[in-house]
């Protein structure tokens, strides 16, 4: 019977126990964390991917029972565990145990964050005692390749484009913003500017894309051009590079130098005239190029310019003959060399290349006269001279460099001896570093007096360490040091981190510059210091969205602005300034640019702060330009010396540059035109007008009119330039060429001789190395003007006629070859991987993999497979040893051995699919048994 009463009473007591019944366990679960010790042995882990994280985790029962429960390990999903995720323990009252760990971290792990590994023992009384999560930082891995999916394309008439595609491959552990650019030869472009496509990758990721291209007429007559794709990492770095051979068929050919096609062909002539119709008129001849021989190359160069007047004399400058070939070079004519000092006059230089140790000697001597022709009737002084030797060694990681040199110069009134040692290490722990020391000696030339030792030394390093990239370069030389740069102190030190949508950076830069010199004439030299402190940040928060902010501090000194009535003044300037950029991507024609620094300085001729600000402005809309700077105060200390000398006050400055760059007659025609206007508070207005126009007249040969006309402090100057460049062949002499006639047929009876029965194969393709040919209505084909030499000749099949590859030596001037073809058979399959439990986790590509057929002759027959996998063989009738090439796998990857050889038949296709098998991971497990500690399975 019911009791409202008793129920009145119940629940109140029922709920108090459940209080009291919670509170003791949560005392008890609190205490039992004080006498149960449970923790990792590191908390912290620093790896790379691919990596083994080993550590323990300690186990003490510090009650007076025994304690049994289970260990969980809780991990993301881009690590694997090695041992179980769960591990039952029992363990007796004051005892104690280790219990080794190790997990995997698999080649998609992400860095630029903290994983989480969460270990929790749970007991069996359901207490749960949890460790401090483990933290793992995966070190960051920049790695994307670039792989074009064709490597030829062959153009047909019914083909309205061509597709390229490219496959982008991301196999480091973090997200990468990438550029690919496209170039097709400037004389199939549209427009000026190269296709490109931004776009992002994600860690152990591929993405496929595809270029397109309109085929215009004018590829299909080509003797055949090539196609770059590059690839670019955000930061402007190339990540890599394909090039795809685009050519059409062809059964007439003549041989044609693919380094005459190339647009990076320097061999030019140029006829010009500046200063037309004008009594200073000149006359110009520039080229340079090379001509082949039989071991080697002669290069050569001219630049002579003549005056309708007696102007001056006539100069032949930058004028020079060369040989080279693998171990020897020789140059005479005009020679520049930068060896501390700057070399440059009339010589000769000699070096040899030892190939085997990878060392290269080399000795040179000049005169000062820069005229090959000679004009020292015009010097007041006898003409410098110098001499020198060098020595490099290069390694792979390494180079030194070693030189020794000694020049004359009556101008400067000295005589200088220098030798010189410099090591670059290019792969030191992620580190450039360039070291070097010199020293010098150096006395009058015309006065017998005690000679000035001198000392100079630099070390550049440079690298990244984690997120940061380091900067540091280092210089110094003793005043009377011969070299260019003398009694110089120069400190840069700069730091970058590397957040991944922003970087960070802060530099210090520190420049003295106080030579002496033993020339009379000079009774001075300037004295110059500047100090810079600077730090910014930049990045990119849109998309095509970049800025900058920059706060800087500058300092200098310099004593080289002398004023009537302070002599012996040193002028210094102050500056607190605030550099800002915003740079936008409209289009990849179109962008627009704003950079701008302002501030306030102080000087030692006024030491009020002063407002400053140097603005520019750059857009870019299709073919027009616009270029602007504004400039209010002084920005640099010439100004301020400037200034003060005619009290003009504040320098204010506008320069507008509009311009129009663009291409008429289908990229024939290439107009360049613009207009500048300055606005000087101290010199007044000024305008400058200039325009080019370059017409191809035919692909080898340009014509080229430049007009200037500059107005500058109320004088008028114009000038008309026009020229006609030539682009050259590259000759080559020696050489010797063959006419080589293929002729293809059917070989019904399979005798090898075209004979009754036999038919003409006509419009059959193949190749000449990479060239393509095919036959024509009777089966024959024509390649003019081969050097000789020996030659690959592979034939594709068609209709299930095919010919095994073969090589033909030429050595005749004219030769023929018949090439029997025999019905074939189709050998295709497809690669798969297979895993097993602990092999490693790879990226599965499946592309590019080579297949090879050996048949019973030994006579192997290759291909590669596509990007799923699949390949396919045109084989003459036969049996066959398949294999895949491991040498085309990554290391961890090994292929299915196929066993029985296989029979080929033209009727039906051959299939053969091949498994490669993945290893498995190298685990090393060791096992900790305490007496007194039972593992239950």
């Amino acid at each position: 019977m019911f009791c409202p009463t008793e129920n009145v009473f119940v629940l109140p007591i029922v709920r108090i126990l459940t209080a009291i019944l919670f509170l003791q366990n949560f005392v008890a679960a609190q205490d039992l964390e004080k006498l149960i010790i449970f923790e990792p042995s590191k908390n912290t882990f620093e790896v790379i991917n691919e990596d083994i994280i080993d550590f323990t985790i300690k186990l003490k029962n510090q009650t007076q029972n025994n304690i049994q429960g289970k260990i969980k390990i809780e991990i993301p999903n881009s690590f694997e565990l090695v041992s179980k995720n769960a591990i039952l323990i029992s363990l007796h009252a004051g005892d104690s145990t280790f219990i080794p760990i190790k997990i995997f971290v698999k080649k998609h792990a992400t860095s630029g964050m903290a994983h989480l590994i969460n270990i929790s023992l749970h007991m069996d009384n359901q207490s749960e005692i949890s460790a401090e999560p483990l933290k793992v930082q995966v070190a960051e891995r920049k790695s994307v390749s670039l792989y074009a999916l064709l490597s030829n394309i062959l153009l047909d008439p019914t083909m309205d484009s061509i597709a390229i595609p490219v496959r982008v491959v991301n196999r480091g552990n973090t997200i990468q913003k990438i550029t690919l650019v496209n170039r097709f030869p400037s004389m199939f472009n549209a427009s000026a500017f190269h296709e490109s496509i931004e776009f992002f990758v994600f860690p152990a990721k591929d993405t496929l894309l595809t270029f397109r291209r309109k085929v215009l007429k004018k590829m299909l007559s080509s003797d055949g051009f090539e196609v770059h794709i590059t690839g670019l990492y955000d930061n402007g770095d190339v990540f890599g590079m394909s090039n795809i051979r685009v050519q059409s068929t062809q059964n007439d050919r003549k041989y044609s130098d693919e380094s005459n096609n190339s647009i990076h062909n320097l061999n030019t002539l140029t006829f010009s005239s500046q200063n037309l119709f004008n009594w200073n008129q000149s006359y110009s001849l520039r080229g340079r190029g090379a001509l082949g021989l039989p071991k080697g190359n002669l290069g050569y160069s001219v630049d002579m310019t003549t005056w309708k007047g007696e102007y001056s004399p006539t100069m032949l400058r930058n004028t020079y003959i060369s040989y080279r070939n693998e171990q020897l070079g020789l140059t005479f004519g005009n020679i520049n060399r930068n060896m501390e000092l700057m070399l440059n006059g009339r010589g000769v230089i000699a070096s040899v290349t030892d190939t085997s140790s990878n060392n290269t000697y080399e000795i040179g001597v000049l005169d000062g006269n820069t005229n090959l022709l000679g004009n020292n009737k015009n010097y007041l002084f006898p003409m410098s001279r110098s001499g020198w030797g060098a020595f490099t060694h290069t390694d792979k990681d390494w180079e030194l460099a070693s030189f020794a040199v000694y020049s004359e110069n009556p101008l400067l009134n000295s005589r200088s001896a220098l030798v010189g040692n410099s090591l670059s290490i290019n792969n030191f722990k992620q580190f450039r570093i360039i070291g070097a020391i010199n020293t010098g000696y150096s006395k009058s030339y015309d006065r017998n007096e005690k000679g000035k030792p001198s000392f100079a030394g630099n070390l550049n390093i440079s690298g990244t360490i984690n997120k940061f990239l380091i900067s540091s370069q280092n210089y110094y030389s003793s005043a009377y040091y011969p070299g260019q740069r003398k009694g110089a102190i120069s400190l840069a030190e700069r730091i970058t981190w590397l957040t991944g949508s922003a970087n960070l950076w802060a530099s210090f830069e520190y420049n003295l510059y106080a030579p002496k010199t033993m020339a009379a004439f000079q009774t001075f030299l300037p004295v110059y210091s500047s100090t810079r402190t600077e730090i910014g940040v930049s990045g990119t928060p849109f998309k095509h969205l970049f800025l900058s902010f920059t706060p800087k501090h500058i300092f200098e000194t310099n004593n080289s602005y002398k004023f009537i009535d302070l002599p012996n003044k040193v002028l210094s300037m102050d500056s607190w300034n605030i550099n800002n950029g915003i740079n936008y991507l409209i289009s990849n024609k179109q962008y627009v640019s704003i950079n701008s620094e302002l501030g306030l300085f102080t000087s030692s001729l006024n030491p009020q702060k002063q407002f400053h600000l140097r603005s520019n402005l750059n857009l870019k809309l299709g073919s027009f330009n616009l270029s602007s700077t504004l400039q209010l105060g002084s920005i640099y200390l010439s100004d301020v010396a400037n200034n003060n000398w005619d009290d003009s006050g504040p320098l204010k400055m506008i320069n507008v540059t509009p311009s129009i760059q663009h291409d008429f007659f289908r990229n024939k025609l290439h107009v360049h035109s613009g207009i500048t206007f300055i606005s000087n508070s101290r010199y007044g207005t000024s305008l400058f007008l200039n325009g080019r126009s370059d017409f191809d007249m035919t692909p080898r040969t340009n014509l080229y009119i430049a007009y200037n006309r500059n107005q500058f402090l109320g004088i008028t100057y114009s000038f008309v330039e026009t020229g006609l460049t030539w682009k050259l062949t590259t000759p080559k002499l020696g050489q010797k060429s063959a006419n080589l006639e293929v002729f293809l047929f059917k070989d019904l009876n399979q005798n090898g001789v075209f004979d009754i029965g036999d038919s003409e194969a006509v419009g059959h393709l193949y190749y000449v190395n990479s060239v393509a040919m095919t036959t024509d209505n009777n089966g024959l084909s024509k390649y003019k003007k081969l050097p000789y030499g020996k030659y690959r000749i592979t034939i594709n099949s068609k209709n299930g006629w095919f010919a095994p590859e073969q090589y033909i030596q030429l050595d005749q001037k004219n030769q023929r070859l018949n090439i029997a073809l025999g019905q074939s058979g189709t050998l295709k399959g497809i690669l798969s991987y297979n895993f097993a439990e602990f092999s490693y986790d790879i990226v599965q590509n499946l592309q590019g993999i080579t297949i090879t057929a050996i048949d019973k002759n030994k006579v192997s027959y290759k291909t590669k497979t596509n990007p799923d996998g699949q390949y396919v063989l045109n084989l003459p009738n036969g049996s066959y040893a398949v294999s895949v090439d491991a040498t085309s796998l990554s290391k961890e990857v090994v292929p299915e051995i196929v066993n029985d050889l296989v029979q080929v038949h033209p009727d039906t296709p051959t299939t053969v699919d091949i498994q490669l098998f993945v290893k498995n991971r190298k685990v090393e497990s060791k096992k900790f048994v305490s007496p007194n500690i039972f593992l239950k399975r």
